[in-house]
């Protein structure tokens, strides 16, 4: 079994293994215990039938391997598409295998940081949840070291809170990165492990580069089954029903059907030719039991999946896209949630109405799946 560990980059994650590999060798008790291989892209320290190895954080990096352990260093530095296409990757890998576990470490982020956002506050909640299944740890300074709080951050009591001052380093070396660096924001998330104080109100701040070049009037050639997904907005002001066929590019998304209001929705979506998913839940739970048809139900696991696979595909170039601007403008708004196993998904309570993007990203999401089974007649 081999247990596995990456970075913000892969050549970070060589490095970090290498310093771990390095004390390892030079440890009087560790070293008689473990084997090292060196060589580039199959590096690992063993420990009788178990391995640690190294990887990159790309969407096909751990492709056909089985764990049941993975860590991330230095989450602050992806964004929200790239670690979309992270979790993508390792969610495979953990899918079946009891045990498992996820840790992520990092210091407090940027404003680009959303992924790692919605975990810390996820993890904040969750200390008032004796039953909760993530395990959060933080150490940080007072808020009053913070962007809007009234306390200094470069005198010494602040920069005394790290623990490595009077052992790896001093104050003074700290300050000498201040003097690079005309900002304290470094300081604050580096050191002082603080957040910038705007962080949800500063919104999702998602590049719609990657959407608007996804976007084509002609999808490439269909190379499977198309699947379809729909679901109702929050307030039931309207609702929408997307396809997703596997292409030789990767998957092509588009717009069916999307109108006020629901009284529509069950009979269009009874006249569907394939698979049919959607959220059992809230209001497109209820408008599922009006559906005469046979229906997949997505479970929670499955809706973080979707908004990842939308994320990821989008920001690899492998999704094609022909819809309205509905679905551009909610894609932009949408707010996401972290959800329980590390994941996230489109959070329908604090975005407006996203109706477009969830029946997009479910559609895609199911597609991929069906994308190796032979086509079936409906």
């Amino acid at each position: 079994m081999t247990l596995w560990t990456t970075a913000q980059t892969g050549k970070d994650a060589r490095k970090r293994f290498a310093a771990l590999a390095d004390r390892v060798d030079t440890s009087p008790a560790l070293r008689g215990l473990f084997s090292r291989r060196n060589s580039v892209g199959s590096e690992a320290l063993r420990f009788g039938p178990l391995a640690l190895s190294p990887f990159a954080p790309t969407p096909k990096a751990l492709h056909g391997e089985t764990t049941t352990f993975v860590s991330i260093d230095e989450a602050w530095a992806f964004d929200e598409a790239e670690s979309a296409s992270l979790l993508a990757a390792i969610t495979p890998t953990m899918q079946n295998e009891p045990g498992r576990q996820l840790i992520i470490i990092s210091t407090a982020g940027t404003h680009r940081s959303r992924w790692l956002w919605e975990l810390t506050k996820a993890g904040r909640a969750s200390l008032a949840d004796p039953h909760s299944r993530m395990a959060f740890i933080e150490y940080s300074a007072d808020d009053c070291y913070a962007d809007n709080g009234d306390a200094d951050p470069l005198s010494p009591e602040a920069l005394a809170f790290h623990p490595a001052v009077g052992h790896v380093t001093t104050a003074e070396d700290i300050l000498s990165l201040y003097d690079q660096d005309p900002t304290v924001e470094n300081i604050r998330r580096g050191y002082l492990n603080l957040w910038p104080s705007d962080m949800d109100a500063a919104g999702a701040g998602r590049d719609l580069a990657a959407f608007d070049r996804a976007q084509v009037s002609e999808p490439p050639a269909s190379a499977g089954q198309t699947v379809f997904a729909f679901d109702v907005a929050a307030d039931r002001s309207g609702a929408a029903i997307y396809a997703a066929t596997p292409t030789t590019a990767g998957t092509h998304i588009e717009l069916v059907e999307s109108a006020p209001g629901v009284a529509w929705l069950a009979p269009a979506v009874d006249a569907l030719a394939g698979p049919v998913w959607h959220d059992p839940t809230g209001y497109t739970g209820s408008t599922a039991a009006r559906v005469t048809r046979p229906l997949d139900a997505a479970s929670a696991a499955d809706l973080a999946d979707a908004t990842a696979a939308l994320l990821a595909d989008l920001a690899d170039n492998s999704a094609t896209i022909d819809a309205p601007p509905e679905l551009r403008d909610q894609y932009a708004a949408a707010k996401t949630r972290s959800t329980a196993g590390a994941g996230f998904a489109w959070d329908t309570d604090r975005s407006p109405a996203i109706d477009h993007v969830r029946a997009a990203s479910l559609a895609l999401l199911a597609a991929r799946r069906y994308a190796a089974l032979p086509l079936v007649a409906y």
